[in-house]
C-alpha cells in the first residue's frame, strides 16, 4: 500500500525531534511505505497526523489534523496558542511546540499505537537504537524501518 501525503500537510524547514534536528527532510519515519507520524505546519500550532497497527498488521488513521478519529486510543488533544499535546489515557504521545516555522516535539511515545518508538527532550529511542543530538539535512528519510 503505498502511502500519499495528506493535501494540508506542509512540512516544517526545521523539526527538532527529541533533540534531533531535522533540516528539509522529507518524512520522520517510515516503516515500509507508510508514515505513522507527520507533523506538519498550522496557522499557531502543529498539525498532527497518527497511525495505529493494528492486531492483524493493518495500519489505521487514529488522527487526522490534530482530531481524534478514534476516542477510544487517542482520549485527549490539549492545545495552547502554539502546542499540541496529544494522550492516550494520561499517557503523553506527542508534545509539539510550533515557533514560527520550526517545531520542536519535546516529548514522544507511539508504543500506545503498537509502535517500539520513544523519546523526550535528551534522546529518541527506536527499538533497540538510540539517537541523540542528530542533524539531517535534505535526506528523504530520517528513519527508516523495513516492514518486512
Amino acid at each position: 500500500m503505498k502511502n500519499k501525503l495528506p493535501s494540508e500537510y506542509q512540512p516544517y524547514d526545521r523539526l527538532t525531534i527529541c533533540s534531533n534536528a531535522l533540516i528539509g527532510v522529507g518524512a520522520i519515519i517510515k516503516i515500509g511505505d507508510i508514515e505513522p507520524i507527520l507533523i506538519g505546519k498550522g496557522l499557531r500550532k502543529p498539525l498532527i497526523w497518527l497511525k495505529a497497527r493494528t492486531n492483524n498488521q493493518a495500519w489505521i488513521q487514529v488522527v487526522e489534523q490534530s482530531v481524534s478519529l478514534f476516542p477510544q486510543i487517542v482520549s485527549m488533544i490539549e492545545d495552547t496558542p502554539n502546542t499540541i499535546i496529544i494522550k492516550a489515557n494520561s499517557n503523553v504521545i506527542i508534545n509539539a511546540i510550533q515557533d514560527g516555522s520550526t517545531c520542536i516535539v519535546k516529548e514522544l511515545d507511539l508504543r500506545p499505537l503498537g509502535l517500539n518508538i520513544f523519546g523526550d527532550s535528551q534522546s529518541l529511542k527506536v527499538g533497540g537504537n538510540e539517537f541523540t543530538g542528530n542533524t539531517m539535512q535534505g535526506v528523504g528519510t530520517f528513519i527508516g524501518i523495513d516492514d518486512k
